[in-house]
């Protein structure tokens, strides 16, 4: 478990103050922690990881925490020559573990939010890429394992899928682009058992 550290928010209230911490993101280039400090009225901040070139830069995605107890979250560019962005967990010791590096030949890169589905596999979409495919839809499970679920097309489908994708009760995942070519944006549904 991490411990208090110095700098501090007050919360609205001083009571109830406590619980698990709760990770964000500063600068888009450090990862941040805040948790019930000792004292009553305070909340504590502490840089708990900074990027490196391989590890991605620009963390824009909000954090997920996932059933394995582990944060995973997503960088928009960098991670090592000609890569377009990362996917990475958050150890316990505050290090980065890279899951997966985006390749131009995948025509993707810029993940968007990840989703943990009922199945457990983590889902996403990418943001950009290279004409006629500017974007991919992809899972992964909890170790890494990565698969393309659908490679859009820029001009007819989607040229920037938005947000984050949802698991509806049918079991469909659905997401939102916000523009292509040849319309003004769309809502998809992929099937995650492709």
């Amino acid at each position: 478990m991490r411990t208090a550290a110095k700098l501090c928010v007050k919360p609205p209230s001083s009571e109830g103050q406590s619980g698990p911490a709760a990770r964000g993101l500063v600068g888009g280039l450090a990862l941040l922690v805040c948790a019930a400090a000792p004292a009553p009225a305070q909340w504590s901040y502490d840089v708990v990881h900074s990027f490196g070139t391989n590890e991605g830069a620009s963390p824009q995605a909000a954090l997920i925490l996932a059933s394995d107890g582990q944060v995973y979250g997503a960088a928009c560019v960098d991670g090592g020559p000609g890569v377009r962005g990362t996917i990475f967990r958050l150890e316990d010791t505050d290090a980065v573990t890279v899951l997966h590096t985006f390749q131009p030949s995948e025509g993707g890169g810029c993940p968007e939010e990840l989703l943990q589905a009922s199945d457990g596999n983590l889902y996403g979409a990418t943001n950009i890429g290279s004409p006629p495919s500017f974007a991919v839809a992809f899972k992964m499970d909890l170790a890494g394992n990565f698969a393309l679920l659908h490679v859009f097309n820029s001009y007819t489908e989607c040229a920037e899928p938005t947000g984050r994708l949802v698991e509806g009760l049918d079991g469909f995942l659905y997401g939102t682009c916000s523009r292509a070519l040849y319309n003004n944006g769309i809502a998809y549904r992929i099937d995650s058992a492709e």
